[in-house]
């Protein structure tokens, strides 16, 4: 497509999915409907895509599991990156959480507090939390847990050796069983029937 208003070339991407509770992700993530977003990481969201036609188009046996991952981390990423355009007061909210979703991205494996959360941005817990859910529509414990299933899911696509008991711990849940049950909430199979590709 070519803009007639400045005549510069715009590239367009098609980009469709489905799964397991996808439903459930995207209103969590607040994507309930079509916009138009500006980008603060283009390039990354580009990247990502060609990933995964790449995987796609792949002969892997675990292609499936691969592209699942990469579609979860994708829509992971927009949500970082991209800002409705008609919405000011939501991108301020959202720069004024990065230090907590960056404490999350790095600490994630720690057990991570409400109050460790809060003290990151200065508020006290329970404002914290009206804040965190009015900004990311879920609660800051549901995005921690969001954010270690997925990357738990990335550890058994990359590492078939380890143990589900290990990729918990590593993950930051030391109850196997704690883990086992939240990643069949969110993900709607257990991890080894994610590993096994059911």
């Amino acid at each position: 497509y070519r803009s007639v208003e400045d005549g510069k070339p715009w590239i367009v991407n098609w980009f469709t999915f489905g799964g397991y509770h996808i439903e459930q992700l995207l209103h969590t993530l607040n994507f309930q409907s079509s916009g138009v977003f500006s980008l603060s990481g283009g390039e990354l969201l580009h990247s990502a895509m060609e990933q995964a036609l790449h995987a796609l188009l792949s002969s892997r046996s675990s292609k499936g599991l691969d592209c699942s991952v990469m579609v979860y981390s994708f829509l992971m990423d927009i949500y970082r990156h991209a800002h409705l355009s008609s919405d000011e007061s939501l991108e301020r909210k959202h720069e004024r959480l990065e230090p907590v979703l960056s404490l999350i991205s790095r600490d994630y494996a720690k057990p991570l507090t409400i109050d460790d959360l809060a003290a990151a941005i200065g508020l006290s817990p329970q404002h914290f939390c009206v804040v965190f859910k009015q900004a990311m529509n879920t609660r800051p414990i549901e995005y921690l847990n969001l954010f270690r299933i997925r990357k738990s899911k990335e550890l058994m696509l990359a590492n078939d050796g380890l143990k589900i008991q290990e990729v918990a711990k590593i993950v930051g849940y030391g109850n196997v069983a704690y883990f086992t049950t939240l990643f069949k909430r969110l993900e709607g199979v257990s991890p080894s029937e994610f590993r096994r590709g059911v």
